[in-house]
């Protein structure tokens, strides 16, 4: 429904669910090993090494050709012989005589200081979003473990109470309809929770490019 408002098309119809939002506990990772495989298959830090090796190989290309422009020629001339024949040469050089290309050379060396920049902040914005992802997750991870084993009994002892034969004698009717509403409070935190862990979850393999089960490790 929320694409469809974006795109300008007409409202989806509503579509019903049969059953639970299941929610898969997360696999034991350490933070280090999440860290290590999206620095590995995140595209935009592939991209920012590859702009710093191009301008590393510039500056180096730029370092190579530091030599002055020697150019040879008839210039000086002298007769050799009655017969006419001359010899002679004109070394030409640009000038100013020591510009070496330091120029070029200092246009390089800041291209690769400024690609170096832009790698270190790209890997310091892509790791973060990583991190806070899986922190995120396994906050909700922890709510939901809370809810299941604390929560989730209560709900159910108050729904089978209000169930009950005898509810409507040791309770009112204006407590039965308090009853309720703590009772649906409780599951639609619940259901907020399971929507909140799955997001979470989906978010962070699309950030690593492969299921957290891949990057389970023994012990």
């Amino acid at each position: 429904m929320r694409l469809n408002r974006t795109a300008g098309l007409p409202p989806a119809p509503l579509v019903h669910m049969r059953g639970a939002l299941v929610v898969e506990p997360i696999p034991s990772i350490r933070l280090e090993r999440l860290l290590a495989e999206a620095e590995r298959s995140r595209p935009e830090l592939a991209e920012s090494r590859a702009a710093l090796l191009e301008s590393q190989r510039l500056h180096a290309q730029a370092r190579a050709e530091a030599r002055p422009d020697l150019v040879f020629g008839p210039r000086v001339r002298d007769d050799l012989g009655p017969v006419g024949d001359r010899v002679g040469a004109r070394i030409a050089m640009d000038v100013p005589v020591f510009d070496r290309n330091q120029g070029r050379i200092t246009e390089r060396a800041a291209m690769v200081r400024t690609q170096g920049a832009i790698l270190d902040l790209t890997q310091v914005n892509t790791l973060s979003d990583v991190a806070a992802a899986y922190v995120e997750l396994q906050d909700a991870q922890t709510r939901l473990d809370f809810h299941s084993l604390h929560v989730q009994p209560i709900v159910e002892q108050t729904e089978a109470a209000i169930r009950s034969a005898d509810a409507d004698k040791v309770l009112a009717p204006d407590q039965i309809s308090e009853l309720l509403e703590q009772v649906v409070r409780m599951r639609v935190e619940e259901l907020e929770l399971r929507y909140l862990h799955t997001r979470l979850r989906t978010r962070l393999e699309i950030l690593l490019g492969c299921p957290l089960e891949d990057l389970h490790e023994a012990g």
